[in-house]
């Protein structure tokens, strides 16, 4: 391989993968949920809810995030800022296909996550 400087996709860490519209999603459920547990502010607000009231809500917050993707696709806006669903039966079922992945790792990553105590100042403590 040639040398070169720069970004180059042969040098690209993940060289073959397919990003997936429900790849993608997922990574992005798992961020989310991820915020929640460790992200100052947000974590403390989130605290304040009861396990099923945390899994509600973020299932409304990813249902919502579909929704509007989806509305942005049917009202032209979304060809504008990239979002590539189209505005018909497909891709109302590929939109459900990609929330339901989303979904899945969301509650995965909740589980997973390792929970730590709150010190008095409402920080992680080990």
């Amino acid at each position: 391989m040639p040398k070169t400087k720069g970004w180059h996709p042969e040098r690209m860490p993940l060289k073959g993968c397919l990003m997936t519209p429900e790849l993608l999603s997922s990574i992005a459920a798992a961020i989310l949920s991820l915020l929640a547990s460790y992200l100052p502010g947000f974590s403390t607000w989130y605290d304040k809810f009861s396990a099923d009231q945390k899994r509600l809500l973020m299932l409304g917050l990813l249902c919502l995030a579909t929704a509007l993707s989806y509305g942005a696709a049917c009202s032209g806006i979304g060809s504008l800022i990239g979002i590539t669903v189209t505005c018909d039966t497909p891709g109302l079922i590929a939109l459900i296909r990609t929330l339901l992945a989303a979904i899945a790792t969301n509650q995965a990553v909740f589980l997973l996550s390792p929970k730590g105590s709150k010190s008095e100042t409402g920080n992680l403590v080990n």
